[in-house]
């Protein structure tokens, strides 16, 4: 609470014997030795003080509390609870059967670890097939726990007659412990600067409502600096999200979350909910992938840097990949800027020219000329020549995710 700070006790021990010595009919009968430090009057005093301290602390910090839990309280804003992570099963035969053999919805499942998780969905091993197709299951646990890795459960809770084996052939996500209080606090924030629904930060934020996604970001194609073949229409809005999976896919149960809070949905009890977005605007929901990029850099340093060539060189690739950590997506990367980021990797480092493109992994050699279709326009005709200082991660059929340095060539210039 501005402007209020709770009383210290030695404060209060100091007014009290003030209001003693100062009351007639008090004062006649306490000695001033009977107030010195250490005496068993003061003593008194001090006691009642401690617990009077403890008191207006204790009720300033609950007072305090109520202040910032009554706004969250008001606009319903409770704290996320956990989520399950979910995923997919393979249960597998040594010798094939010749019936079919069902594998229950709800059959447990363990990881290697111990995390446990169950089938959401009935399994079958096909007559003459060694293995299942892939059976959904999810966390019996909540939390990030349940986010493991391909090959982590490798073991059923019971066995199944003629069934011998059972793993997971690609990761669990979706995981998410309770939210923290600082989530809350960010996501609140990001509620209030958008009440008025149909923005673009309003759509973003009932993305991220979900508590199911690490990013989102809501994209005008027809407004962007360069719109893709066959500029979309006004009105439609990509709302590009991140999962954190870097799979470039959304789980079913994460698409229909997003889904639901940006267009309604009707609720168990038959209550229509209202989504964040406004009439006549169409949504596409895009889920994305990091993008790899590649750089090339032709560098000037001093006599003594290229000694030190191999260690110029480290220090390059950390400062690149720092930088376009950095980008969200649909972010603008500015050529200049990461010019200016590399140039500044290292103190014997002169000068810093660049060419940077995406497309086919496989890194070309030195002297092999970069295609059209390689070229991302951050210097448009001949990518090491031009005068354009901006470069524009390119947008196709989906926005480009996070991106990251995947292959980095440092030429040290002859010069």
């Amino acid at each position: 609470m501005a402007g209020y700070t709770p009383r210290r006790w030695d404060q209060t021990v100091s007014d009290m014997i003030a209001w003693i010595q100062a009351n007639p009919d008090t004062a006649d009968g306490v000695l001033s030795t009977d107030l010195y430090p250490g005496s068993l009057e003061r003593s008194h005093l001090e006691a009642a003080a401690m617990v009077l301290e403890e008191y207006d602390v204790r009720t300033s910090m609950a007072i305090q509390w109520a202040v910032s839990e009554s706004a969250f309280t008001a606009f319903g804003f409770s704290l996320l609870p956990a989520q399950s992570s979910s995923g997919g099963v393979v249960f597998q035969c040594v010798v094939a059967p010749t019936a079919p053999i069902v594998v229950p919805l709800g059959t447990k499942v363990i990881a290697a670890d111990g995390q446990q998780f169950l089938t959401t969905a009935d399994g079958t091993i096909a007559a003459g097939a060694l293995a299942s197709g892939v059976v959904a299951a999810s966390a019996v646990t909540p939390g990030v726990a349940g986010n493991i890795a391909a090959g982590a459960i490798t073991q059923m809770a019971y066995q199944i007659a003629g069934v011998d084996s059972v793993q997971n052939p690609a990761a669990f996500s979706g995981g998410a412990d309770i939210e923290s209080a600082d989530a809350r606090m960010a996501r609140f924030q990001s509620f209030i600067s958008t009440l008025q629904r149909g923005t673009a930060s309003a759509l973003e934020f009932a993305a991220l409502s979900t508590g199911r996604l690490v990013s989102a970001r809501a994209v005008e194609p027809f407004l962007l600096p360069l719109p893709p073949t066959g500029t979309p229409y006004a009105g439609l809005v990509w709302l590009v999200v991140d999962d954190g999976t870097g799979t470039g896919v959304l789980d079913p149960t994460v698409q229909t979350a997003v889904s639901n809070e940006v267009f309604g949905y009707t609720s168990p009890t038959g209550a229509q909910i209202p989504g964040w977005k406004a009439a006549g605007i169409q949504v596409q929901i895009i889920p994305v992938a990091p993008v790899q990029i590649k750089v090339r850099g032709t560098i000037r340093v001093t006599p003594y840097g290229a000694a030190r060539w191999s260690t110029i060189q480290a220090s390059l690739t950390s400062a690149a990949q720092t930088y376009f950590s950095g980008l969200q997506v649909g972010d603008v990367c500015a050529y200049s800027n990461l010019l200016v980021a590399l140039a500044g990797a290292d103190p014997d480092i002169l000068e810093v020219s660049l060419a940077i493109w995406r497309g086919d992994l496989t890194a070309p050699a030195y002297t092999d000329p970069l295609s059209a279709q390689d070229v991302v326009p951050v210097k448009p005709g001949n990518p090491y020549t031009g005068a354009n200082e901006r470069c524009v991660l390119q947008v196709g059929s989906a926005i480009d995710g996070g991106v990251s340095v995947t292959y980095p060539e440092w030429i040290l210039a002859t010069s």
